[in-house]
């Protein structure tokens, strides 16, 4: 549809008709000298100066035709189309990464996407991920949908939006597989006017679990837990792989029963890097049938140990079964005395005279909960916090009254500080010493190096990809709105050029004179 936005400078054309009659009165002729004025005797006197009326030069239809160009473009002349601004739903889940036709299914879900953008009107196409639905790709053409465009890290569980808090202005559509029932609910109440779904295959194996703890009779093996489901209607077999640093160190055959789950044991050889189980051979869903840990926080943590640290921490520190002493690369650094090295998780232990605490000692409630010893009063000693340590900001961990015992802090790298006498004699004879350490050194982790147990595990669901039936979708919602694009500047380009071609032309008829 075509319009003006200001339509009143189309009055200005009648200045046009004013340009031909501007152009029949024109300069007198160059004097020439003659000797035979009979010849000039028809002639028509002249004053010197005076104008001449004579034919329009046809030069004026070009400069009113400028003319007419910049009053049109002065009145701001538009083409206008209704145009809907799309919201495209895009399940990134891990069903959409099962592979039909030679491509994905979110491949595949974007080129009929695209397709369907180009056969219809539309604005502005946001494409926003039911995984997280604050991110947002805007596409301004259909060529831009495509799966390298779309770079979201397909597999995390869907979180659908709530319905009443989606865009009102715009039109919702979906793109997805169906297969998982969170979205097909979601759909039922949800603004949706057009589903696009792709997806045939049903039958599908995974690795589902893999769980992975240190021996507690020999810390040089390691006990493993691989859980495989089927979530087909038919039984499977398959072989299951376990790989320790990249090695093959089980391999067996497993019947996997239809919509089954089942769970195999191992103990195998500690390893340093990776552990990794897999199913073979692989289906339609590469993406879940192997499934990897790493096998870093099950080793027992490098330490490195103060020299001034009381002896009783070091025969202590060399009796936990999650923590070993050693001067290289050390991931947890114990100190007493000195600095200690910027980057590494540190526990500092203050030293200095000492003083019985006079009230029971009580740790903050999350860690109380996570398994810190019980400690009495009368098994401590304090020896003070030094006036360097008074206000960094800490946050207390463990407190007598409204002393503080421990602190710990994230920033600028994990640290923990205590003014606990850690060679009292009292405190060192107690079980709790053990547990004491521990707690020091995985506050300073983050973790337990007691007896962590690594898992990795998705949820059986997730690796569902049989396509459900879906809800009808809903009426359009949004009204259209008007897309228009200016045709000023096409104009204003177009008046520029016939005026220099004016110009030329102008230049070229004198230079024809001139030689004349």
């Amino acid at each position: 549809m075509f319009g003006l936005g200001a339509p009143l400078w189309l009055l200005a054309l009648a200045v046009l008709p004013l340009v031909r009659w501007l152009h029949r009165w024109q300069a007198p002729l160059a004097e020439l000298d003659t000797g035979a004025g009979f010849l000039w005797r028809d002639g028509e006197a002249q004053r010197p100066g005076a104008a001449a009326e004579r034919p329009p030069d046809p030069a004026w239809r070009l400069r009113a035709l400028i003319a007419a160009l910049v009053i049109l473009a002065l009145a701001e002349p538009m083409w206008s189309r209704a145009e809907r601004t799309v919201t495209v739903w895009v399940d990134d889940s891990l069903s959409m990464l099962t592979t039909e036709h030679g491509q994905s299914r979110l491949a595949l879900g974007l080129d009929r996407l695209a397709t369907t953008l180009n056969e219809g009107q539309t604005g502005l196409v946001t494409l926003r991920s039911l995984t997280d639905p604050t991110a947002a790709l805007a596409a301004d053409a259909p060529g831009a949908l495509s799966p390298e465009s779309w770079r979201r890290e397909t597999g995390t569980p869907v979180s659908p939006p709530p319905p009443a808090l989606m865009d009102s202005s715009s039109a919702h559509w979906l793109l997805g597989d169906g297969a998982d029932s969170r979205i097909a609910g979601w759909a039922e109440t949800a603004p949706i006017e057009r589903m696009i779904l792709t997806g045939e295959a049903t039958d599908n194996a995974a690795v589902s679990r893999l769980a992975v703890r240190r021996h507690p009779a020999d810390p040089r093996r390691l006990r493993v837990l691989v859980a495989a489901s089927n979530r087909s209607r038919s039984r499977a077999t398959r072989r299951l792989i376990l790989e320790s640093d990249g090695e093959p160190v089980e391999n067996r055959p497993i019947e996997l029963p239809p919509g089954g789950q089942i769970s195999f044991r191992f103990e195998i050889p500690a390893g340093t890097g990776r552990l990794a189980a897999r199913i073979e051979p692989g289906d339609v869903l590469a993406a879940d049938d192997v499934l990897a840990v790493s096998l870093d926080d099950v080793r027992p943590v490098p330490v490195r140990v103060d020299p001034a640290c009381p002896a009783e921490l070091g025969r202590a520190l060399r009796q936990h079964p999650g923590l070993a002493p050693q001067e290289s690369a050390p991931a947890l650094q114990i100190v007493c005395g000195r600095p200690p090295v910027a980057g590494i998780p540190a526990v500092i232990l203050h030293s200095g005279p000492t003083e019985r605490i006079a009230a029971a000692p009580t740790w903050a409630p999350g860690d109380e909960a996570a398994g810190a010893p019980r400690l009495r009063e009368a098994w401590l000693a304090t020896t003070g916090w030094p006036d360097e340590a008074a206000g960094r900001g800490y946050e207390t961990v463990l407190q007598a009254g409204d002393e503080p015992l421990i602190r710990r802090a994230s920033r600028p790298f994990p640290i923990v500080e205590s003014v606990i006498d850690m060679s009292a004699r009292s405190l060192v004879r107690q079980p709790e010493y053990a547990l004491l350490v521990d707690t020091l050194a995985a506050l300073a982790l983050g973790r337990s190096p007691l007896d962590p147990v690594i898992v990795g595990e998705r949820s059986p669901g997730e690796s569902d990809i049989a396509p459900l039936a879906m809800p009808p979708v809903h009426g359009p919602s949004a009204p259209a709105s008007a897309a228009r694009a200016s045709l000023t500047p096409a104009l204003i380009a177009a008046a520029l050029l016939l005026l220099v071609l004016d110009l030329l032309r102008t230049v070229l008829a004198a230079r024809r004179i001139g030689r004349a």
